[in-house]
């Protein structure tokens, strides 16, 4: 039966087998290349989220010193007309405005207050001064602790 077909096993030799060998090789370098930008990709995104952070971070102390130094300002000014009048304590006070004085009329220290005036705490000298910045006069003046105490719990617990 001899239908043109060898029945005999071809075997190839060292030679002939490196140059495929060699073609897998030049494939595994084309799909190492490829994998390269996904590799630095990580490290990119690390560097510009850093710089992303130290933009935000340097954005949110510029907007916190702007935000603080009116008070700041305007605290000093009223500190230093009051203390043309009165000594006062060696402290960094509490300052507050009243905005709705009939809502405070029925606490004693506010009986005169009007909208506008201001209130100055110091609680470790256990002082409250209330001043009219509009007449540059002190409207009422409490040295007792319980008294600044009640005042300083009902104007920050409610």
């Amino acid at each position: 039966m001899s239908n043109g077909l060898s029945s005999m096993r071809t075997f190839k030799t060292v030679d002939e087998v490196e140059p495929t060998e060699k073609v897998k090789s030049k494939k595994s370098k084309k799909q190492f290349k490829n994998i390269r930008p996904f590799i630095k990709l990580p490290w990119i995104l690390v560097v510009v989220l850093l710089i992303a952070s130290l933009f935000l971070w340097q954005q949110y102390n510029q907007a916190k010193n702007k935000i603080n130094t009116p008070s700041t300002v305007y605290n000093n000014q009223i500190e230093s007309k009051l203390s043309s009048l009165i000594v006062l304590p060696n402290e960094n006070p509490t300052v507050l405005t009243v905005k709705n004085s009939v809502s405070l009329k029925n606490i004693q220290f506010f009986s005169n207050s009007k909208n506008g005036d201001v209130l100055l705490i110091y609680p470790k000298a256990a002082e409250a001064i209330l001043y009219r910045s509009t007449t540059d006069k002190i409207i009422n003046i409490s040295t007792d602790p319980t008294e600044v105490q009640s005042l300083y719990s009902i104007i920050f617990h409610g």
